[in-house]
């Protein structure tokens, strides 16, 4: 009885410790050249949008929570290339996870089938995650913009999930990996529905800003205040000069992983 008592003590202390105490965070996660963000909410729920192409995403999760204490509300697979998914098989093993959105699409990748099976072997919740749809997350708003159910590419990068998070007068866009033609056909005016203020404060460029994924017209029209680029040392010359200057041309300040380490971004929902 006194070691089951301890055991609940330290579970309720170090959730304690990863409560935000000054509001929600998103964490855009310093990964290499890879994808992963970290949101926690006022009352310390987590999604994990993406696992980055290594494993840095457990050694930070396991600074927050040790073994043993690691618990994620929501995964979010925004497609199946491996600078986005490699972390998240070591997640699933790490971490107790409720609910997972990684969509089934057609991709030969060993990493991907190993990440299919590791999902029908856990005790986890598997949904897909399409346009239109909406998940609830401590009161935070979760919309779905992209894929269309009925979209089909060759080109998985069009695939992924681009998802808006919305406490009703801040809000983050995450584009995952979509390029420009995946972006010309996101309804702007149904993105603007969840938008308080016009413009959304913080997009994560898609593709470690590349230039496949400059389509200007859309980052003018949704108007962000910070851009984030997820980017680490990598032989394609990413993220784009051309594209960078395009970004501060619209107003966007340019946060990069490989310049700040973790970009932190919090919002005090208190104020």
């Amino acid at each position: 009885m006194q070691t089951f008592l301890i055991l609940v003590y330290l579970a309720y202390f170090f959730s304690a410790l990863s409560y935000p105490k000054e509001g929600l965070v998103i964490e855009f996660l310093d990964v290499g050249f890879g994808d992963s963000a970290l949101i926690t909410t006022l009352h310390g729920k987590k999604v994990l949008i993406d696992g980055g192409g290594n494993n840095e995403v457990v050694t930070y999760l396991g600074e927050k929570m040790p073994p043993g204490f690691c618990k994620l509300d929501v995964i979010i697979l925004t497609h199946p290339h491996a600078d986005h998914l490699y972390g998240l098989n070591r997640v699933l093993d790490y971490c107790d996870v409720d609910t997972v959105f990684s969509n089934t699409v057609v991709y030969d990748s060993t990493l991907y089938s190993s990440w299919q099976e590791d999902l029908k072997l856990q005790n986890v919740g598997v949904r897909s995650l399409y346009s239109g749809e909406i998940f609830y997350i401590d009161g935070v708003e979760f919309v779905a913009l992209w894929p269309d159910r009925d979209y089909c590419s060759d080109n998985v990068n069009n695939l992924s999930k681009v998802i808006l998070m919305d406490t009703g007068d801040f809000e983050v866009l995450f584009l995952g990996d979509a390029e420009s033609e995946a972006l010309s056909k996101i309804s702007v005016p149904a993105l603007k529905e969840h938008i308080s203020d016009a413009s959304v404060e913080v997009v994560k460029i898609p593709h470690h800003g590349s230039s496949t994924a400059m389509l200007m017209p859309f980052y003018a029209e949704i108007g962000p205040k910070d851009c984030v680029i997820s980017v680490g040392e990598n032989k394609y010359g990413l993220p784009s000069q051309e594209f960078l200057d395009n970004l501060k041309g619209v107003g966007c300040r340019v946060r990069r992983t490989d310049f700040e380490g973790t970009v932190r971004v919090v919002y005090n929902l208190r104020k």
